[in-house]
Order: C-alpha cells, then structure tokens, then sequence
C-alpha cells in the first residue's frame, strides 16, 4: 500500500514539474551578455526564414541583435505589429514600428554592405549615392543587410511599452520574402 502511494505521489509531482516548466512563451532569448544571432537565410526552392524565427526578450533587459544575412539574396529586417499593403496588394512593412518610440536610443553597427534605414532614408552605413533605394522606404525602422554584409548589430534596452507580440519580416522583393516565410515572433515579456 506504501508502494502505491509513493508511486501515485511520484506521478503527481512529475505531472506538475511537467506542467511548471512548459510555462511562459517559447523563443530564442539572448545569453547572458545580452547576445542573440539572428540569420537571414534563404534557399533556391524559394523558401526564406529566420532563425530563429521567435525570440523572447525581457523588460529592462540589454539586448544585442546580431543580424547575419546567410542567404543568396538582400535581405531586411523589420520588427512591428499589423502588417501594411501597398495599393498592388503587397505586404509593405509594419503600421506600427517597435523602434519607433526608442529609435534615437537604438544603437546599430552596420555590416559592410549592409545599412540602417529610417522611414526611407539611409541613417548609416554603405553608401547609395547614385545607386537604388526603390523598394526600401517602408515606413519605420528597418536594417537592409546585402548577401555577404557580414554581421549588423543592433543594440537597445527592451521598454516596458514594447510588452507584447511584435513580428519579425523581410519585405523585399515586392514582399514576396515575406510572402514566402521570412517573418517571425518577437515576444517581450516583463521580468
């Protein structure tokens, strides 16, 4: 009979553990130093993504986004909620830029060939003087990282009005890199 309970209180207590450390939500979080490497990647059959493609990040918290364009193509990196089209129907950027109200606390190093972009307008890195910008003035924040740009990094301090889900998307050609799976969740949570 001891053996019985004993076992049936070795099941409860497994299911709780169980229970306790599914908890909160799932993502990439950046390591101790704040560090987290995001890649850009794409593949000849068509297929884009992120990866990762959802990360968690703390209220408070340091972080340093480490953006590293894998792929064959250019390749963007918007954070925002409530996706926009443009009048041919194509996904366009976000109505709601999660940089936006912390932008000149943002600090970014660019990659070589790779370049900070604010409401259309380069803010820092290569430059484009006599060269094409078509294609890269959605609204808000937004890094363009060329193939081969090496790493862009982007560090801020995660605010507390930025609780919530955000995603993660590369709008370039025409949207279709959204299109084709190049988007991701960017949860923040408060501690």
């Amino acid at each position: 009979m001891k053996r019985l309970i004993v076992i049936s209180l070795l099941g409860i207590f497994t299911l709780l553990a169980a229970a306790c450390s599914g908890g909160g939500p799932q993502g990439a979080r950046p390591d101790s130093s704040g560090n987290l490497t995001i890649l850009q990647e794409d593949s000849e059959g068509g297929n884009m993504k992120f990866s990762p493609n959802s990360i968690v990040l703390t209220v408070g918290q340091r972080v340093r986004l480490v953006l590293e364009n894998k792929g064959q193509k250019n390749h963007e990196f918007m954070i925002g909620r409530a996706v926009v089209y443009n009048p041919a129907g194509e996904p366009d950027g976000f109505k709601e830029d999660f940089f936006g109200p912390m932008a000149d606390q943002v600090k970014a190093q660019t990659g070589m060939g790779a370049m900070l972009v604010m409401d259309g307008k380069v803010m820092q890195g290569m430059d484009m003087s006599g060269g094409n910008t078509a294609g890269m003035d959605h609204p808000g924040w937004m890094v363009m990282n060329n193939t081969g740009s090496g790493q862009t990094v982007i560090e801020f301090t995660v605010p507390e009005s930025a609780v919530g889900e955000w995603e993660m998307g590369c709008f370039q050609d025409k949207g279709s890199h959204y299109d084709d799976g190049m988007r991701g969740k960017v949860i923040v949570v408060k501690p």
